[in-house]
């Protein structure tokens, strides 16, 4: 309100404020430029396969063990604007993969290895599409019912 305010509405703030003793000049100050520094992010999104992303993140193994073998999976490097679920290592980035499993549901998996690998790995050529996940991985293992699952009973796979 303080930047959109009327004339009469910052009056009435001013008011309030100097009732209560509250120190508002720092709203009175040109706010902060934006950092110079850019962020630095891989241009594109990268299919691969479950293979690829077991050897990448070996701690979403549940999940990619139930990703359909036949099929390429996308993977994209987290922005910027995005929340991030590890503490910040250097050289380690975190990554949404659309995952296809192997009943045709498609989840959003996190996951996080090293930049490197993902810079390494070649692009796609044309465009993806993004697709609207059917639900996030932390509610697909929710409804995962371990004992009746075939493929976690096969510990080879």
């Amino acid at each position: 309100m303080w930047e959109t305010g009327s004339a009469e509405q910052l009056a009435w703030l001013v008011a309030q404020f100097e009732a209560l003793g509250y120190d508002y000049s720092y709203l009175e100050q040109p706010p902060s430029p934006a950092p110079k520094k850019p962020v630095r992010r891989s241009p594109s999104p990268k299919t691969v396969d479950a293979k690829t992303l077991l050897r990448l993140d070996p701690t979403a193994a549940l999940e990619i063990r139930h990703a359909d073998p036949g099929t390429v999976h996308v993977l994209i490097p987290r922005g910027p604007d995005e929340a991030r679920l590890h503490p910040v290592e250097p050289g380690m980035s975190e990554f949404n993969c659309l995952l296809r499993m192997i009943d045709g549901e498609v989840i959003i998996v996190h996951l996080r290895f090293a930049t490197a690998s993902f810079d390494t790995s070649p692009a796609r050529r044309r465009a993806l599409r993004w697709t609207t996940p059917d639900r996030d991985a932390r509610l697909w293992k929710q409804d995962h019912e371990d004992g009746r699952c075939v493929i976690c009973a096969d510990e080879t796979r």
